[in-house]
């Protein structure tokens, strides 16, 4: 984390973080459900700001996609595209739905007692909040389904709640799908009014990702330089919409996904996507890639190669790392040896 702050990054979010423990997606997930978690997390933000940072902390609920089934969710219906399938959940009630939103805020208080300088809400990739606004998700049959409107109640209800605990001036980031790429999925229609919804209740950035575990295109995807940047086109529908209700200078449009190259991430801003571009996995290889494009503009493409290797460490539980570079590295050592 101080690396990336030392290394130019604007702005470092964690990885999600579940705010309830029937909300963890895996194993090894950092978690920031109990007040005794304040003290390590408030060591993490204090570590980015003494490397001159700023941190935010993304607060996520698997609802379905839980760790261990049957978590909760929108409604409880067969899910399966292929030989995927999303396991089989409890549906939300008026009391599950009280103790989520509460779990949210109570999350959100924690990040701002840890000194963290925003909190992200993640409304992608099919995590609980996503499964209310998606009809690939939502097949209920009350005031929360059927339209975008009324889709959007249940997510609203958690902003206002974030809102109401952390005060007017802390900012609220949101992760949200342009698409679920799915034929029953989220549509880019209805994303562009769920940003306004956003924005209006006071969001002010949304970070365009896309696709769940059951798309077309998932969320994190092996890329090369003709995909770079796979999301622009709704990253630019959102970003035209909210100029033309007027709302673009409260509410930013960030985009992630295959950004690999300086003059790709300046592209965009320059044609008006977006206002802000983020990366994972280039960080991952290269903590000071900011750095090194702040000094060379005109520099290569960012070492990573986005073949996602970086998750098996993670899932054997060494750490986080490249194991390409690692591997580089203990070869070159071997050799001058």
């Amino acid at each position: 984390m101080a690396a990336l702050a030392v290394g130019r990054v604007g702005l470092v979010m964690t990885s999600h973080a579940y705010v309830e423990k029937l909300g963890q997606a895996g194993d090894r997930q950092l978690g920031i459900y109990d007040d005794s978690q304040v003290a390590p997390l408030r060591e993490m933000a204090e570590m980015v700001h003494r490397a001159g940072g700023k941190i935010g902390v993304q607060l996520a609920h698997a609802g379905r996609l839980c760790k261990n089934p049957p978590g909760v969710g929108a409604s409880n219906h067969s899910l399966r595209s292929g030989d995927r399938e999303v396991a089989a959940c409890i549906p939300a009630d008026d009391a599950v739905m009280d103790r989520v939103i509460n779990a949210f805020a109570a999350a959100a208080h924690r990040a701002k007692q840890a000194g963290f300088d925003c909190v992200q809400l993640h409304m992608a990739h099919g995590y609980f909040l996503s499964q209310w606004l998606s009809p690939l998700f939502n097949k209920r049959e009350d005031q929360h389904s059927g339209s975008i409107e009324n889709r959007l109640r249940f997510p609203l209800r958690v902003v206002a709640a974030v809102r109401t605990i952390v005060g007017a001036d802390f900012p609220i980031l949101v992760k949200l799908n342009v698409s679920d790429f799915h034929d029953d999925g989220l549509t880019l229609v209805d994303s562009t009014a769920v940003v306004l919804a956003l924005a209006r209740a006071g969001v002010c950035l949304v970070e365009a990702s896309g696709g769940t575990p059951l798309s077309r295109f998932v969320p994190i995807r092996r890329g090369s330089e003709s995909t770079e940047g796979y999301h622009r086109d709704g990253a630019a529908a959102w970003s035209a919409a909210l100029r033309a209700s007027g709302l673009s200078a409260q509410t930013r449009v960030a985009i992630v996904g295959g950004v690999r190259a300086a003059a790709t991430a300046q592209r965009l801003i320059d044609d008006g996507v977006c206002d802000v571009v983020s990366m994972a996995r280039p960080f991952i290889r290269q903590p000071d890639l900011v750095a090194l494009w702040e000094k060379t503009p005109d520099l290569a493409k960012a070492e990573c190669i986005s073949c996602s290797r970086c998750f098996e460490p993670i899932r054997r539980g060494e750490g986080l790392f490249c194991p390409v570079k690692h591997a580089l590295l203990a070869k070159a050592k071997q050799v001058a040896q």
